[in-house]
């Protein structure tokens, strides 16, 4: 099964602050903002899960 993408907008003040990011912190790994904003959405994913995980145990 091949992998489906999808396209969505960013408001560029939020692109601008996450290139500044991967410039300034390298030491974090971030290659590129797409990078960066898979990274973020899972592990906002994650602290979802946990949090729904406590609310229905």
């Amino acid at each position: 099964m091949s992998e489906k993408w999808r396209k969505i907008s960013i408001r560029n003040e939020l692109i601008e602050e996450i290139e500044r990011i991967i410039k300034n912190f390298k030491h974090l790994g971030y290659r590129n903002v797409p990078d960066f904003i898979a990274d973020a959405v899972r592990r906002r994913i994650e602290e979802l899960r946990k949090e729904e995980q406590k609310a229905n145990p």
